[in-house]
């Protein structure tokens, strides 16, 4: 898999990446993942895969909601990302696959499940890829299967959206340099957040994927959502 400049970014800051998370966000980033991991759970199945799983907080989260007869897989595109992941006692032995978003080493209707945890706007490369992302994501889910998305988000309110944005660039880039000593990377974090699309545009970019039932919820004003989507059912099921 050839290395682009975004790997070289996590790469770069992956040891300590959940920290500065856990700074710029006040703490909050755990209580989402977790509301988020608690809604994908609500999906029964033999086989969940979190993709751009990073470091693995959403895989942890996931396995404290998993059934004894599902298997979780993870993948990323960071190898150093993948890394520190495996160094976590309960993910040892979870499969880790070193993967890039846009092209899936995974079979047609592989997974029950597919969840993604503040990822996605590093997949927004202009529409036509993240859509093309998602179709990649949709390929690989099972007919029926589900996605579970959260994300950073655009609220609605034009003064809450400024206020997110003013909050962004003050606190991501230096609080990333300040503890990394890395201000590229949290520079180009900050640009993906702001730049990011608002819920109801990414409800229609997860529908011209070719995801069902798409819908969001809200958090933090809006500055967060959580979305969740399901791959149509094959209808030749209902004549069988």
């Amino acid at each position: 898999m050839k290395r682009n400049p975004v790997q070289g970014f996590y790469g770069g800051i992956s040891t300590r990446y959940e920290i500065v998370n856990s700074i710029i966000t006040l703490g909050l980033d755990r209580p989402w993942r977790q509301r988020a991991a608690g809604q994908a759970a609500s999906q029964d199945g033999e086989r969940w895969l979190d993709i751009c799983c990073g470091t693995g907080d959403m895989s942890m989260d996931l396995l404290a909601n998993i059934g004894p007869n599902t298997t979780l897989f993870m993948a990323d595109f960071s190898k150093e990302m993948l890394d520190v992941a495996s160094e976590k006692e309960e993910l040892k032995e979870i499969n880790r696959t070193l993967a890039d978003a846009f092209n899936l080493p995974f079979k047609d209707d592989s997974f029950d499940l597919v969840t993604i945890s503040f990822a996605t706007r590093n997949l927004n490369l202009g529409r036509g890829k993240l859509e093309k992302a998602f179709l990649e994501i949709n390929r690989v889910l099972k007919p029926g299967g589900k996605l579970v998305n959260v994300e950073t988000s655009q609220p609605d309110s034009r003064f809450v959206r400024a206020l997110f944005h003013i909050y962004a660039k003050a606190m991501i880039t230096p609080t990333g340099y300040l503890l990394t000593g890395d201000r590229k990377s949290y520079d180009f974090l900050t640009n993906s957040m702001i730049n990011h699309h608002d819920a109801h545009s990414f409800n229609e970019i997860l529908g011209a994927s070719g995801f069902r039932e798409v819908e969001f919820k809200p958090m933090l004003f809006g500055a967060v959502a959580i979305h969740s989507a399901s791959k149509q059912q094959d209808p030749n099921m209902n004549n069988q």
